[in-house]
């Protein structure tokens, strides 16, 4: 089998070096092949050679993979396959047959779970987008796979999408508004910045080049020559370690922009025929009439009409040269297309002929055959009527029970927000009695000073606490914003300073929290831990990722609580609000499970103080 395998990679190779090509015989061929896993992940592989060289192979090759992945029912290198099939439709600038396989692609990565073969979809929808001109759409789906890319750290991704975020805003800048010109400049910039450090860190050579050419045009607009020439001096030195002449070309081209740009005329023109010299050797027409273009325009600058006239004429006739080639290029890729649909119709006349005479040949035995079973047909029909009854009856039965179920989950769902309210409602005055007892201590002492500091402290904790307890949830910023006001409002009350830190993973950086959730943790600890008693106090949170759950950690080195006090149900009212929140939160699991999203540790299990532990439903705000 791997011999035959073999074989047929070894015919595509031959297949696509051919002038003419037979996509029927090679289809023929691959169909052939057998459709495991090992056999679709092979043409894959073999498949990424033609993209540059034979879109017609490479569309093929995919659509047969495709097809061979589906039979397998395997969602990964169905969504692979898909993908890979919209690319080519990308490439033939067929955006409507694009946007079907990549929707496929999208749909099964989201239905297996796959990250990775998510973010590649999203980040390609972008690009067809893009170059359809749909800036709107582009930057949409760019800014969504740069989320995704982020949150998976996947470098690579990520630096492309900075890349492509910085050039759509490049387009932008080209806005005739002088401030919508500046603040697209401005946004260009930083992502194109964010592009260049990242592909250093990859190392990735010539991501750095097209990035730091396209900075120096930035910073050319925006009239920052000492910045423009730094990051060409830059381009330099990597193409002096790395000869590139696409680089080179670019790399002339801006030098030849600037020196026109500050007037200096001689050095402009030096530079543009230098750039033209390249597009030469790379054979790239539209980079040679563009430069020709620049360089008449530098000459008619120096008032040299002639050489500006004659630089004209040959970019007049470059580019007509140039649209008359992609002209006969489509002409021919129409012609194949003609060609290719006339062969289709003509197999499928065939095969028409051929069904009509096998018909033919079969209608008088299959007349025969329909004779005879009429009235065991008649009979079967009778019976699956009667079974067709009795099953919608009990469709129907079902169905209204199924109403009255989602009824009851309407109305439970209805009470549990109004409790969500209640609890949060339930909240705010126990936290504000204890703060104006306090205030009260200082009061009676002749504190007055503190008691004024003290006030002004609690009101804004106060509109902080009235503003988050409407929010179901805040980010954790906010919530890490509101603890530490708690905290220094606390502390210029206590006995004793305490240390209070607040540790969070990084993945976790957007996402959100329900308000009030952590400070009665710490509010039981500064008023029963008796942290003053003991040495170096301290406070520490802990806010992690845990599969698909936040996990949070309260932890303080103070007196602990007893063996006997640690069942939940007998903590404070606010901790077993707590403990109600999450049942709500969690809905739908049992009391075990419940009861061991939310635990306590004190002496002696812990070595010092008391840890609390408790997690809750993960959620982002993207």
């Amino acid at each position: 089998m791997r011999k035959f395998i073999v074989t047929v990679l070894a015919t595509i190779s031959t297949f696509c070096m051919q002038a003419q090509l037979n996509l029927d015989s090679l289809k023929k061929e691959f169909n052939q092949m057998p459709g495991d896993t090992a056999t679709i992940r092979l043409i894959l592989n073999k498949s990424k050679e033609y993209r540059r060289k034979n879109l017609d192979a490479f569309l093929l090759i995919n659509k047969v993979a495709e097809e061979k992945a589906i039979q397998s029912g395997d969602g990964y290198f169905i969504a692979s396959t898909s993908l890979n099939v919209g690319i080519a439709y990308i490439d033939m600038s067929n955006s409507v047959e694009a946007s079907v396989y990549f929707l496929k692609a999208k749909e099964m990565a989201e239905k297996i779970n796959n990250g990775e073969l998510n973010l590649k979809v999203t980040a390609a929808i972008g690009s067809m987008y893009h170059i359809n001109h749909e800036t709107t759409k582009a930057l949409e789906y760019y800014t969504k796979a740069l989320a995704i890319s982020i949150q998976m750290d996947n470098k690579l991704i990520k630096a492309n999408m900075l890349a492509n975020i910085g050039g759509i805003y490049y387009e932008k800048s080209e806005s005739k508004n002088p401030f919508e010109k500046k603040e697209a400049l401005i946004k260009a910039i930083s992502y194109c910045k964010q592009a260049v450090n990242l592909a250093m860190e990859l190392r990735d050579t010539s991501k750095m080049l097209n990035q730091m050419n396209n900075l120096s045009m930035m910073y050319s607009d925006t009239q920052e020559y000492d910045s423009a020439y730094y990051y060409l001096t830059s381009v330099k030195k990597l193409i002096d370690e790395k000869p590139d002449s696409k680089a080179l070309c670019l790399y002339y081209g801006n030098m030849a922009r600037l020196a026109r740009e500050e007037k200096k005329i001689d050095q402009a023109i030096l530079y543009y025929k230098t750039a033209i010299g390249f597009a030469k050797e790379l054979n790239a027409p539209e980079w040679i009439f563009e430069n020709y273009l620049a360089l008449a325009q530098t000459y008619e600058d120096a008032g040299d009409n002639k050489n500006a006239l004659e630089n004209y004429k040959k970019y007049l006739a470059i580019r007509d040269s140039s649209i008359s080639e992609e002209n006969f290029a489509k002409a021919a890729d129409i012609q194949n297309q003609y060609q290719r649909e006339k062969k289709d119709k003509e197999l499928l006349q065939k095969d028409l002929e051929l069904k009509t005479a096998s018909a033919k040949r079969n209608r008088l035995l299959l007349l025969l055959i329909s004779s005879l079973t009429v009235l065991s047909l008649l009979g079967i029909f009778s019976f699956l009527l009667i079974r067709s009854i009795k099953a919608r009856k009990k469709a129907y039965t079902e169905l209204e029970n199924r109403n009255e179920e989602i009824k009851e989950q309407a109305l439970q769902l209805s009470r549990q927000a109004r409790l969500i309210a209640k609890f949060q409602s339930q909240m705010n005055p126990h936290f504000t009695f204890n703060a104006l007892h306090n205030i009260y201590g200082l009061v009676i002492g002749n504190e007055n000073e503190k008691a004024v500091t003290q006030i002004q402290s609690l009101a804004g904790l106060m509109r902080k606490t009235l503003t988050n307890s409407v929010k179901e949830e805040i980010t954790i910023e906010e919530e890490m914003d509101y603890l530490q006001k708690y905290i220094d409002f606390e502390q210029a009350a206590a006995p004793a300073k305490f240390d209070f830190t607040i540790e969070v993973d990084a993945a976790l950086e957007n996402a959100l929290i329900p308000p009030m959730m952590i400070q009665p943790f710490i509010e039981n600890a500064i008023k029963h831990a008796e942290l003053d008693k003991v040495k170096n106090p301290f406070i520490k949170i802990f806010i992690q990722k845990e599969k698909d759950l936040m996990k949070l950690i309260i932890e303080d080195n103070g007196k602990g609580l007893d063996k006997e006090n640690i069942n939940i149900t007998k903590l404070s009212h606010s901790m077993s609000i707590i403990k109600s929140r999450l049942e709500l939160l969690f809905q739908g699991k049992n009391n075990a499970e419940v009861d061991g999203l939310l635990t306590v540790k004190s002496l002696p299990e812990t070595t010092a103080g008391t840890t609390i532990k408790f997690y809750l439903p993960l959620a982002y705000s993207y």
